[in-house]
């Protein structure tokens, strides 16, 4: 999991110029100009000073971290990483209007052998949370509840923080792997369903540390403002039908068919003609 969360910072790099990590008091008064000193980040990440949007970000991302997870990360002992969809935008990469522009803070171990770390992913128009994870876990260790608690644990997770109303989902359950039977983390989906019918890309998660009872991440992603159609047919069978004889015709026509010729081959040590 600390590979993905950097292989994820990584990703940003390629689109954007990333933020190098800052100490806690380093900050301007300037718009643009809000960090005295810069602090050495692993190549190839690039280093650009800390603006007051970019600082807004990682105050926020705090605010959340600390109320989902209980987790506060200390400036000094990361890399931040800031992202905004909004300022992404290549000839190769059309940007799509229709989509919502998100900001995202990414806290990375300046030590790539240090598990911990953190991520948050919001709207900029709402600051709605899409996504949200904390990486101080500890992986050698062994459950101490049942995967029927966390998926508990999970729902009122994702109903009280994620402000999901879990009405509209469903629980895809999962067969756990015998190897995986007595890893910590265990991962519970809810499928988002409208008039019995599931609706694709619509859904909510969450991971369960089960040695300590805590959701430890989260992601969902969730449509606004679509109208679903009516899921009752407004036909029944036979009046399909009958449209369908209405509507089509046919034609006789005459083929030829192709020249038959005999085809020898062997099969199982016996000649066959076709």
């Amino acid at each position: 999991k600390l590979k993905i969360l950097v292989a994820l910072g990584t990703v940003m790099m390629l689109f954007v110029s990333p933020v190098s990590a800052l100490g806690e008091g380093q900050r301007g008064d300037a718009e643009n100009q809000v960090v005295d000193s810069m602090m050495s980040v692993p190549a190839p990440m690039e280093q650009r000073e800390l603006t007051k949007r970019d600082l807004e970000a990682i105050d926020y991302t705090k605010i959340i971290l600390k109320d989902y997870f209980n987790y506060e990360p200390k400036n000094e002992d990361f890399i931040i990483d800031v992202y905004y969809s909004s300022d992404y935008s290549q000839e190769q990469y059309p940007k799509d209007n229709s989509m919502r522009d998100n900001i995202s803070v990414n806290f990375m171990p300046k030590d790539e052998n240090v598990i911990g770390g953190a991520y948050v992913s919001y709207y900029q128009d709402d600051k709605d949370v899409m996504s949200a994870s904390v990486m101080d876990i500890d992986y050698a260790a062994k459950r101490i509840i049942s995967k029927e608690k966390g998926l508990e644990l999970s729902k009122n997770f994702l109903q009280e923080k994620a402000k999901v109303d879990l009405a509209d989902f469903k629980y895809k359950s999962y067969d756990e792997a015998d190897y995986n039977s007595d890893y910590m983390m265990a991962d519970y989906y809810f499928q988002r369903v409208e008039q019995g019918i599931e609706v694709d890309f619509d859904f909510a998660s969450a991971s369960v540390d089960l040695s300590t009872g805590k959701v430890v991440s989260f992601y969902k992603n969730i449509s606004k403002g679509i109208k679903f159609p009516s899921a009752e047919p407004k036909l029944d069978p036979n009046e399909a039908l009958d449209i369908v004889k209405a509507n089509f015709t046919a034609e006789l026509r005459y083929m030829t068919a192709p020249k038959k010729e005999k085809i020898e081959w062997t099969y199982n040590n016996q000649e066959v003609t076709s």
